[in-house]
């Protein structure tokens, strides 16, 4: 991907993430500063390490997005009444999205009676995006769920985002029994563009020393990393740790990795409700 070259106030990371691949320096430095003592050895082993362990790490951090099912109680098969699909940005900055380039998840019910045609009393999102519903079609329904606003860093559960199903006739029986759901990433938004900002600067890494004589170092090592390591997860009450992965066009079912709940110690451990 070419790059402009660095002439102009440093533009913003939506404006990057739109396609400007423009690397903002973390550091500024006079051309005319004295040469430090340590100049005449150059930028030592150790601080070339230390610049591409930072980099490699700031890299791999910059999205990590979680998915999974629950219920606020009674996860158990033929009981659900209301059914969350939840998405949390564990990473270290936004999950990026906009219109022109939004995430969107397409989740599918499964129902063990192919003549099934309602039962979803409602259904919307708290807080992200919007969802449109399909239609019934041999015991699926496809629901998509669209976000075209930035998923901010999880600090609490209100930075969460939560697609909701309310399954009726209500009383917490699921008619028809036996649904399972099934969701994929069709859209990831821009998340693979790195600005200068993404990394830590250069005077935070290496020593004081060093800061001079490692910075064609750092800048090559953040110029040849602008594309980000993302990694997206779908966990439950069947899975241990982050969850398993989840590659973007890749489907998730509840049955792999569970159906939880909020609101007690049912779990659906087969993942169908």
């Amino acid at each position: 991907m070419p790059h402009a070259t660095n002439t102009a106030p440093s533009p913003s990371r939506r404006s990057v993430a739109k396609g400007v691949a423009w690397l903002a320096p973390a550091v500024t430095i006079a051309a005319a500063a004295p040469r430090l003592a340590a100049s005449d050895v150059g930028c030592s082993a150790e601080g070339q390490q230390e610049i591409d362990n930072a980099i490699t790490l700031a890299k791999t951090k910059s999205a990590q997005l979680q998915l999974n099912f629950y219920q606020l109680a009674a996860a158990l098969d033929g009981t659900a009444q209301r059914v969350y699909v939840n998405l949390k940005n564990l990473g270290t900055a936004p999950v990026l999205a906009s219109p022109e380039n939004p995430i969107i998840i397409t989740l599918t019910l499964h129902t063990a009676d192919p003549a099934q045609t309602r039962w979803v009393t409602s259904f919307g999102t708290r807080g992200w995006g919007t969802v449109d519903k399909g239609e019934w079609t041999n015991g699926m329904l496809t629901f998509t769920w669209t976000i075209t606003t930035d998923l901010p860093v999880v600090t609490s559960a209100g930075s969460e985002c939560d697609m909701y199903l309310a399954l009726g006739p209500g009383g917490g029986v699921t008619p028809g029994k036996q649904v399972h759901a099934e969701a994929v990433m069709t859209s990831f938004g821009v998340n693979d563009v790195l600005t200068g900002d993404d990394f830590p600067a250069l005077h935070d890494i290496v020593d004081t020393t060093q800061v001079m004589e490692c910075q064609e170092h750092y800048y090559a090592q953040v110029q040849a990393n602008l594309t980000a390591n993302y990694t997206l997860y779908a966990s439950g009450s069947r899975t241990t740790g982050m969850g398993i992965d989840w590659p973007v066009g890749e489907t998730v079912s509840s049955k792999t990795i569970g159906n939880g709940t909020s609101g007690g110690s049912d779990t659906s451990e087969n993942g169908i409700w």
